[in-house]
């Protein structure tokens, strides 16, 4: 599943626009956060890290918010997931399995940046981007 999903990543062609691949990046390697394993968890680490530096990277070429979207396709995916439903419905619940996901995003974003010289900018787009969908409701 790993290799299948670090091939799907790196391919290079028409296949997958940038927002697909950058949604998938974004989303999908944050499921590993829940694993036992830290081999495995590492890796998908290091997977999530390289694909936002290249977000942080492109924001300046393109001059596009790629890192706000990657976020904000992390905070759809994590509303969506069935362990954040449970505790949300819990009659008391401190999100334990949740945070461990949105934990393992945000160490992911902020460890991209290898010299840590857009840590503050970086979180700021953290709480910018939850502050903003805060109001939305998925129709899904």
């Amino acid at each position: 599943l790993i290799g299948a999903m670090k091939r799907l990543l790196q391919h290079v062609g028409p296949s997958l626009g940038l927002a697909d691949k950058l949604r998938l990046a974004a989303t999908l390697p944050t499921v590993f956060a829940l694993l036992p394993v830290k081999q495995q968890k590492d890796e998908m680490q290091r997977l999530l890290q390289v694909a936002l530096l290249k977000a942080t990277q492109q924001c300046v070429v393109r001059q596009e918010p790629l890192v706000d979207f990657a976020v904000a396709c992390f905070l759809h995916f994590l509303s969506q997931l069935d362990i954040l439903r449970a505790e949300a419905a819990a009659p008391v619940s401190a999100f334990p399995e949740s945070t461990k996901v949105a934990t393992f995003f945000c160490e992911a974003l902020l460890k991209a940046d290898p010299v840590q010289q857009r840590a503050a900018e970086l979180t700021g787009i953290l709480l910018r981007v939850c502050d903003s969908v805060r109001f939305f409701v998925d129709k899904e």
